[in-house]
């Protein structure tokens, strides 16, 4: 673990040595996690919790958590870390009447195993759902693990896989473009710093020329001066800047938000020619040969881990995320926007690249890193989760261990085959290729399956979850196949397809009714308590034996073995309760005593660990 110990009159760097990379690929060895947003519902009864603002609940909510796991502070105020390896945050929003709303979102460790990371997540939810209930009044909070609210704003799920981005001459081109832009970049974080000096200064002044409002001023400087760069340069953490502080009086809200709008509309004004050319060159180098042979993949993926939404008029989806995504590949929410692979994180890394600009965007050059996938739904059934990670592994693993099929199946019009799927819940739609065959969403996961287990045989670091995997994928879907025909089997999916079986509760308790009650359903649903409908769904079902509750229970304490994720949750709880002051990233964990500074720097290790 590399280390820097920073005092008055030294700085001291102690870094490890890159080891060589195996000789032959392994499979299922890759980096993976979720970044998962949990809805806040408060019940009728709650009427004490409904008048707090959702940075006073998220701060009781964190101090909750720290009860039963240590929990540190991360770089920005609304960031905690928490031993076992995973993370919490706030994602606030200011809607119209000024009211403070916001999601919490949780993010598992780095794990490598997929029923590792199933196992963290499960151990998350149960977690997240003990600590609100205890909120006061007990029992009115509670969290929905949904993808999307009754006005059809769309949230949910993020997976990240780490892999190989570009190679050849695309990825040569993709770093020669990336080090062209970092020029621009240093001047545009100069005219950023100008131009936040300049509004935290103008409203300093009028903190004092308009004194009924000083506490608004005050509060917009200090949300200003609280925040980086990174905050204010994408459109979607305008919401996050206003929630940073509460103020009554309706017209200090006024005068924050037309502040900070001035702020973030500087600072998109500034950035938005390097976006315009980062997405260029995202789209130009980034994940070509893998795009073409994953993209039907994708389009029929949902069939397994969907987990169902109803749209305002009254129309079932298989999923959320693909009701409302619109492109394949591209920045995020910088454009308004929703693509499935999201490089947003890259604009952010450039913008504000940290205390160690040297080392965040050198990564940006590196052949093999993190990307986000935003299709899928936050799914209740742990099988759904398992399957979804498990087979995009797979999947990504012969991708980039194979050549291109000349049998893979090449969509006429993928995107649009996506949206054909997301809306057929007969599972009858034909996906027409590019040869004149049409392809059933089914067919499409069988020919996945089949290469698969192809590649698998041909493998020789072949771990035996991977055989897991597949077995599960192969009765899912021959399941799925006679559940068209044949009621008694489609029961028998209850509690382990998610979106067959939220439309088995809406059609068997409220057929008929108006959208508000299937909408009901449709929410409660994802509900962490066991007035969940989900719970009450599997109490009846009864649970599908997938991760064992020791397994949940040894991930609620515990980071997995084999990531950086147990250096920074061994750090983090041998120093939270030293008296130091400990603050924790994604890559690296500080610790301030006195006036000694040290940095455990986790990267090197990352980076080691997950090429050797």
């Amino acid at each position: 673990m590399a280390k820097i110990v920073r005092n008055k009159s030294k700085v001291t760097w102690n870094g490890a040595k890159r080891t060589r990379k195996a000789s032959s690929p392994k499979v299922l060895d890759r980096l993976i996690g979720l970044e998962t947003e949990y809805a806040i519902y408060i019940d009728s009864v709650g009427a004490e919790a409904s008048r707090r603002s959702t940075t006073e609940l998220f701060e009781l909510f964190s101090e909750e958590l720290g009860k039963v796991i240590p929990v540190v502070s991360g770089e920005h105020a609304d960031c905690r870390f928490l031993a076992n390896g995973g993370a919490i945050s706030l994602e606030p929003a200011l809607n119209q009447e000024g009211d403070t709303q916001g999601l919490i979102e949780g993010a598992t460790p780095e794990c490598r195993s997929p029923a590792m990371l199933v196992a963290h997540q499960l151990a998350q939810d149960e977690m997240f759902e003990e600590a609100m209930a205890k909120l006061p009044p007990e029992g009115a909070v509670r969290l929905l693990k949904n993808s999307a609210d009754p006005s059809g704003h769309v949230y949910g799920l993020q997976e990240n896989y780490e892999i190989e981005i570009a190679r050849g001459w695309r990825l040569w081109m993709l770093r020669f473009s990336l080090l062209a832009l970092l020029p621009w970049f240093a001047l545009y974080w100069v005219l950023a710093t100008l131009w936040l000096t300049t509004v935290q200064g103008v409203s300093w002044v009028l903190s004092f020329v308009l004194p009924n409002r000083m506490p608004a001023a005050e509060d917009a400087s200090a949300s200003l001066g609280s925040r980086d760069k990174s905050d204010l340069s994408d459109a979607d953490d305008v919401g996050t800047a206003k929630e940073s502080a509460t103020v009554s009086a309706p017209s200090a809200w006024r005068f924050r938000g037309v502040a900070l709008s001035i702020a973030v509309s500087g600072l998109r004004v500034l950035h938005m020619p390097l976006a315009l050319l980062l997405s260029l060159i995202v789209r130009c180098f980034v994940m070509n040969a893998q795009l073409e042979r994953l993209l039907p993949f994708f389009a029929s993926r949902m069939i397994i881990d969907g987990a169902g939404h109803l749209d305002s008029n009254g129309k079932f989806w298989l999923g959320a995320k693909a009701s409302a995504c619109d492109r394949w590949i591209g920045l995020g929410g910088y454009w308004g926007g929703r693509p499935i692979f999201v490089f947003g994180h890259w604009l952010k890394t450039l913008c504000a690249p940290g205390v160690r600009p040297w080392r965040s965007i050198g990564r940006l050059f590196y052949a093999r890193q993190r990307i986000q996938i935003a299709l899928g739904d936050s799914s209740m059934s742990p099988l759904s989760q398992y399957l979804r990670c498990g087979i995009t592994c797979l999947l990504l693993d012969w991708v980039e261990q194979t050549k291109t099929q000349s049998d893979t199946p090449r969509l006429a019009n993928a995107f649009q085959a996506l949206k054909s799927v997301a809306r057929d819940d007969l599972m009858i739609a034909r996906l027409p290729d590019v040869y004149g065959k049409n392809w059933s969403a089914i067919e499409v996961q069988h020919y996945y399956l089949e290469q698969i287990k192809e590649f698998l045989q041909q493998s020789w670091q072949v771990p035996a979850e991977a055989w897991r995997i597949v077995r599960l994928w192969q009765d899912t879907l021959e399941s799925l196949k006679a559940s068209k025909h044949d009621a008694q089997v489609r029961q028998s999916l209850l509690g382990r397809i998610d979106w067959i079986s939220k439309q088995w509760m809406m059609q068997q308790v409220a057929q008929g009714a108006p959208w508000s009650v299937r909408k009901k359903i449709d929410l409660r649903f994802h509900e962490l308590s066991e007035d969940g409908y989900y719970r009450k769904l599997i109490a009846v079902a009864g649970k599908y034996p997938l991760i064992s509750p020791e397994k949940v229970r040894q991930a609620k304490r515990v980071p997995p073995s084999d990531t950086v994720a147990s250096k920074r949750g061994y750090l983090i709880r041998e120093f939270s309760t030293c008296g130091s002051s400990v603050i924790a990233g994604w890559d690296f964990v500080k610790m301030v005593d006195g006036d000694e500074t040290t940095y455990y720097d986790l990267v090197s290790d990352f980076w080691n660990s997950s090429n050797k």
